[in-house]
């Protein structure tokens, strides 16, 4: 099969972010896509493009609300419910202030009779169309899941049937966010979003707007480049071209026409074609022993606009045990490169065995009360 369509990427980089067709996927791109990005782009995912669209209404008519209304609808914890501008810092390291963002978690997998709804007074559809859309988007997390499983050799099912990964239910958030327009500043330490990476096992991104950067290492290499990563892309389309920061000592690349191509790609309406952005979590990473890669991401809100984003965060059972997965035994795995393990932790890995929700309610606690997460 003919190699997928390809997004350029920045000098020196010698790949690209495949976009991956889920109705005819080509496995040796997927693969190549996890271990050496982390990040690619879907299309043929079957979602219909009214819900995608409906969506994103729904989660701009929410942040519209009045702030006090928005504020009945925090949670007990931040696991679910709004979540006010200023309440995470994702990255103490490289953020001087919190993000820039304001959110609210919707945590429908498994069900949670404590999840905060706003009144069908206020937002008639609200409920009904972020339902659909987390069902929607819990279908294609567990497609794409069994295809990456397979694209590194073992059977499809093996995280659902073997390790029951998901069993009794997956984890899955739907998050709505609401970049408030402040612009952002590499250089003074304020971001949309500190770079981080995600806690799961995968992501699936809706978005419309721009400010998404992945970082893209070489494989093989140290450092890396911060490229910018257009929302919405045509396989076919005409592509902006990669350019060079021109400022001092910047390492950053970005796409000079991406609103251009972003138009021409979607047209006006309802899109005929949706891609989502796809990026492997922690988890992924931890049980094929750092072989698929978990990338560090991050928002900077260049222009200082309103930008709308609705990830679906995939995790898997809370009661599930990441350890290393027996064709990754034995060998370790840094930046793409395999080495032999030193066989001093256990399960034949890198990271020891570790319960899902230990794992994730560590990051959580990193995220909100001021400790440093280093990535």
């Amino acid at each position: 099969m003919a190699p997928s369509p390809q997004v350029p990427l920045a000098d020196g980089i010698t790949s690209s972010f495949p976009v991956i067709d889920l109705t005819q996927p080509s496995l040796s791109n997927l693969r190549e896509a996890c271990k050496t990005y982390g990040f690619f782009y879907i299309k043929g995912h079957g979602v219909k493009p009214s819900l995608l669209q409906a969506a994103l209404r729904q989660c701009r008519a929410f942040f519209a609300l009045p702030l006090p209304q928005k504020q009945a609808l925090a949670g007990c914890d931040h696991s679910q419910g709004y979540q006010a501008l200023g309440t995470e810092k994702l990255n103490h390291k490289e953020q001087t202030q919190p993000c820039t963002q304001e959110g609210f978690r919707l945590l429908l997998t498994p069900p949670s009779s404590d999840q905060p709804w706003p009144a069908p007074s206020l937002l008639h559809d609200f409920r009904p169309v972020l339902e659909e859309y987390h069902a929607a988007m819990e279908s294609v997390a567990h497609r794409v899941l069994r295809l990456i499983v397979s694209s590194i050799g073992m059977p499809p099912d093996y995280l659902h049937d073997e390790i029951h990964a998901f069993h009794p239910q997956a984890a899955a958030t739907t998050r709505l966010l609401h970049y408030a327009p402040i612009p952002s500043s590499v250089e003074d330490g304020v971001f949309g979003c500190g770079a981080h990476t995600d806690w799961g096992c995968l992501t699936l991104l809706l978005t419309e707007d721009e400010g998404l950067e992945v970082l893209c290492r070489p494989e093989g290499g140290e450092g890396g480049t911060w490229v910018r990563v257009p929302p919405c892309q045509s396989p076919g389309g005409e592509r902006g071209k990669v350019k060079r920061d021109s400022r001092p000592g910047s390492r950053e690349k970005a796409w000079s026409d991406g609103s251009q191509a972003r138009t021409e790609a979607c047209g006006q309406g309802v899109k005929s074609e949706w891609l989502l952005i796809c990026n492997l979590g922690d988890l992924l990473q931890r049980w094929t022993n750092d072989f698929l890669r978990s990338t560090p991401h991050r928002v900077v809100n260049r222009e200082g606009k309103d930008r709308f984003s609705i990830p679906f965060f995939f995790s898997a059972s809370p009661t599930a045990v990441v350890e290393c997965l027996p064709p990754f035994r034995g060998i370790g795995s840094k930046n793409g490169v395999r080495e032999e393990d030193d066989g001093k932790s256990r399960g034949g890995g890198k990271y020891p065995p570790i319960l899902v929700s230990e794992y994730v309610a560590e990051r959580l606690r990193t995220a909100t009360v001021g400790r440093r997460l280093e990535i």
